[in-house]
Order: structure tokens, then C-alpha cells, then sequence
């Protein structure tokens, strides 16, 4: 349950939704409680409930997804701004999901007809340092589109300069056109992947 240092009021609240990556898994939640447990590991709702003052849920996305706004209060005058609730909700956060690694710039993606599924792509990004079993983000990728936004994909395979990721299960990929870049990401927050959107529409 949220910490009850309420005292000097609630302050920094944060919002966000979460939903499930298209086409990647496609779950109904019954309940808030049932889409925490899907979206958010057992260490990350300690950490929620540790951190926070006050919590509010409710299920989105037509109930795939889940919208959560927490408060955070202090605990007290003398207090350390690293040391008080909201800071430590991040710092926290932040140590599950690991210290990110790159970004490493993509000059190409393929689409792997062979080997592994064709919903698997092989992506070049010179001097990148993931191993398999990284999980890794992809941002502002052109034509592929489909690979932004997502918490992490897991790496099955890596030589080289290149290496090898799930795109999008049941859709045809997209033709990769330019730009984009990998960032390796931790799971250890996430217990299954989602796409995150802040927002400043507050639960109250």
C-alpha cells in the first residue's frame, strides 16, 4: 500500500498509460489489479507502493492497457531532495530498468525469410555492444516504424556489427528506409513489454 507521508501535501504526480505493442500480444485485463500484474514485475509494485503517497488506476485501451497517475508526498523538513519520495521512485525505477547503454545509430534493417521468423529483424549498427538476452529499444526508425516506442525487444542473436530482434509478431514488416537507433533497455521493471505515453491528464 502507498506510504502515508501526506503531511506537507502531494506533489510531482505523474501519469502515464500503458499499452500493450501492437500486434505483439493482444490480452484483455479483467481488472486493474490483473493489468498490474501483467504490465509491471513484482519488484516494480514494491517499488510504486513504496514511493507513492497516493495511487490511482484504471484500465485503457478498452481494457488492454492501464492508466496510472501517482503522488508522492515528503517525508519532512530537513529532508534531501535525492532522499524524499518522488526521487527516490525514480532512482529506484531507474535500477530496475538498468543504466541504458548506446544509443548505437542503425544504417539498415532487414527481414530474415530463413533462419528465424520473418517477423525477426536483422539490424546493422556499427559498434553497438549487445549480447543475447539484451533487451533493446528502437527510436525514430524510418519506414519500420512499427519497431518504435517499445519498451524492449529481446536480442536472439548478434555477429558482429549486426544483431537480431522480434519486429512485429502477425504483421508484415515494413521496408526500412533510414535513420533511426537501438538502446540496450533492462526488463527487470517491465514484466511484459509495453508502450508508454506521459501524460498530464491526472487521476487527481
Amino acid at each position: 500500500m502507498p506510504n502515508s507521508d501526506n503531511a506537507y501535501g502531494i506533489h510531482n504526480k505523474y501519469t502515464i498509460t500503458v499499452t500493450q505493442p501492437a500486434d505483439e500480444t493482444d490480452v484483455t485485463h479483467a481488472d486493474v489489479a490483473a493489468a498490474k500484474a501483467f504490465f509491471f514485475s513484482a519488484a516494480a509494485l514494491t517499488v510504486i507502493d513504496e514511493c507513492a503517497t497516493q495511487e490511482a488506476y484504471e484500465l485503457a485501451d478498452s481494457n488492454k492497457g492501464l492508466k496510472m497517475t501517482l503522488g508522492f508526498g515528503s517525508k519532512g523538513t530537513g529532508t534531501a531532495a535525492a532522499d524524499d519520495w518522488a526521487e527516490q521512485f525514480k532512482t529506484r525505477k531507474g535500477t530496475l530498468q538498468g543504466a541504458e547503454v548506446g544509443p548505437f545509430n542503425i544504417s539498415a534493417i532487414a527481414y530474415n525469410q530463413g533462419s528465424y521468423d520473418d517477423d525477426e529483424a536483422t539490424v546493422t549498427a556499427a559498434g553497438h555492444t549487445f549480447v543475447v538476452g539484451d533487451y533493446v529499444k528502437y527510436a525514430d526508425v524510418g519506414g519500420s516504424t512499427e519497431l518504435n516506442g517499445y519498451a524492449g525487444r529481446p536480442v536472439i542473436a548478434v555477429d558482429g556489427n549486426t544483431f537480431v530482434t522480434s519486429s512485429s509478431a502477425g504483421k508484415t514488416p515494413t521496408a526500412y528506409t533510414s535513420g533511426g537507433t537501438a538502446t540496450k533497455v533492462c526488463n527487470a521493471w517491465a514484466k511484459s513489454p509495453y508502450v508508454e505515453t506521459v501524460s498530464s491528464d491526472h487521476l487527481f
